[in-house]
């Protein structure tokens, strides 16, 4: 341990060296992309390292490293650098969504179907009229949107609803992986995470057309909730076509298996932007697809599993530089009190849901925390809630980026500690090895 202190704070040391005297590497631009991606490697693995006596979760270490190496910190990873890194980012997140679907099993879904039905409805209208309605009493002391009429304010806090309901199903799964986390629990929260995952972008595309249209005075713009329909409905499509490719290719070729599914992860990133298509369900659906409908869904999941360390660290390492703390620092007391709202309505809605299930789980009082861990969909929300140009769009969007990033660094610990509470961390180890059954 003492050797991994030196090594990191000796890489601080590189950091502060970086900020005062920044490197020129004339040869390439590559190169300086090299150092960096080898600093967030490097230093988000010995920060997990030196933490994990803490019983913290390492994504933790990789978000905190991120902030730390990121634009609103050191620097390092300035925004022109995380652009760089966008396309391993975006493979990396195809992995982790693939891995995600490769996780649900229809003989398991089918026994938690009740309860994952009941949390979800209970989570998605009980977060959103409490959270709603709490900001919507509170919105009149906010100074952009105290001077405006009583359907603009409706209009910000309807958001602030939907968005205090999304969730973060790569964190979701990254946290499930690093604990090994099998059982009642687990399952039943990715299952309610990815459902919320698609019922929140339909909600937000819908409450963006309705309010511009409020506030145009237009009529409210169908055409752009029937193009979402569709794009779902093919993403949909898509990702079985993806899973039975995928399942084929693991059955009968067996040529570089994981440089294919890194392929496919690229190929898919990049043809859903041009498509605009969903990555996260395209990937979900493969992964389910493989799992259920061939004899190969192990075997990806192990494969996945294997190289998660490096995708896992440079994925949440760019998911921390990119959180806003300059937002968080400036609104810090709002953004608490936000923070804690969501967590009340988190609590109150996964107790009616789990009041509603036929299923009896064992740590009713701290599930909750497994749910709270946001970014990814929230974040690619709340921009464009901006780009559609709504007069408080601006204001709200640094709200929401600030509540955002507060509940990603709290949500992952939290979580693990549901999940130790439940007696399911490290059950998946032991099913593999066949002493215990989850």
């Amino acid at each position: 341990m003492r050797t991994r202190v030196v090594a990191f704070l000796l890489m601080l040391i590189l950091v502060w060296i970086n900020r005062q005297y920044p490197w020129r590497i004339e040869s390439s631009q590559a190169g300086a992309m090299a150092i960096s991606l080898g600093l967030v490697i490097l230093g988000g693995y010995l920060l997990g390292e030196i933490l994990s006596p803490m019983k913290l979760p390492r994504i933790s270490a990789y978000l905190f490293m991120g902030m730390l190496l990121g634009p609103y910190c050191s620097n390092l990873l300035t925004y022109e650098t995380i652009q760089d890194f966008r396309l391993i980012d975006q493979i990396a997140l195809a992995l982790i969504a693939l891995s995600a679907g490769g996780e649900l099993q229809i003989a398991s879904i089918r026994k938690r179907l009740r309860g994952i039905a009941s949390i979800t409805l209970s989570q998605s209208i009980g977060i959103f009229i409490l959270s709603t309605s709490i900001f919507l009493l509170i919105s009149s002391w906010l100074p952009f949107l105290s001077g405006l009429p009583f359907s603009s304010r409706l209009g910000a806090s309807t958001i602030f609803g939907i968005i205090a309901v999304s969730q973060s199903p790569a964190t979701t799964i990254a946290v499930i992986t690093e604990t090994r986390s099998a059982g009642l629990l687990t399952e039943t929260v990715l299952g309610v995470v990815v459902m919320l995952d698609v019922l929140v972008i339909c909600a937000f595309i819908f409450l963006i057309s309705l309010i511009k249209s409020i506030e145009s005075g237009a009529g409210f713009e169908w055409q752009a909730l029937f193009d979402l329909g569709g794009e779902i409905g093919l993403s949909f499509l898509i990702g079985i076509v993806a899973g039975w490719i995928i399942s084929i290719y693991l059955k009968h070729i067996r040529v570089n298996p994981v440089l294919f599914v890194l392929a496919f992860c690229y190929f898919v990133s990049e043809s859903s932007k041009i498509l605009h298509l969903d990555t996260l369900i395209i990937c979900i659906m493969a992964g389910f697809w493989v799992t259920n409908a061939s004899k190969k869904g192990k075997e990806l999941i192990e494969m996945i599993e294997d190289s998660s360390l490096i995708i896992y660290v440079i994925f949440f390492c760019i998911t921390g530089a990119l959180l806003n703390l300059d937002a968080l620092s400036t609104a810090w007391m709002l953004t608490i009190g936000l923070v804690l709202l969501r967590m009340v309505s988190l609590f109150v809605a996964t107790a009616i849901g789990c009041r509603f299930s036929d299923t009896t789980y064992l740590s009713p009082k701290t599930m909750w925390m497994a749910f709270i861990p946001q970014a990814g969909v929230s974040l690619g929300l709340v921009t464009i809630l901006q780009r559609e140009g709504i007069s408080w769009g601006a204001e709200l969007k640094t709200i929401l980026v600030a509540t955002i990033a507060l509940n990603q660094i709290v949500g992952p610990i939290l979580m693990k500690i549901a999940l130790q509470q439940a007696g399911e961390i490290g059950k998946q180890t032991r099913d593999k090895r066949g002493t215990n059954q989850a």
